[in-house]
């Protein structure tokens, strides 16, 4: 069987607001959202127990009733002055 769809993806990036420009401006993604998290249950999904996250929600416009959300984000230690 073969790839049906991707609904969801999710990406490490190095500088959140060049990601998300290139997702906006180049490939028409629409930023839902964006936030800064410390919060425990992300920290453990990115595995940094002292990561401090920028994420960026983007979705795609719909196709036949189904969207595709990408989420991407940029870790950073604290006190650290750029991401990793």
């Amino acid at each position: 069987m073969g790839v049906a769809a991707i609904l969801h993806t999710g990406l490490t990036v190095s500088d959140l607001d060049r990601s998300v420009a290139f997702y906006r401006d180049l490939l028409g993604l629409e930023l839902i959202a964006q936030w800064d998290s410390s919060q425990p249950y992300l920290r453990a999904i990115v595995a940094y127990p002292d990561a401090e996250l920028r994420i960026a929600l983007l979705l795609r416009p719909a196709t036949a009733g189904r969207a595709t959300t990408s989420s991407c984000w940029s870790i950073g230690a604290r006190g650290a002055t750029s991401a990793t």
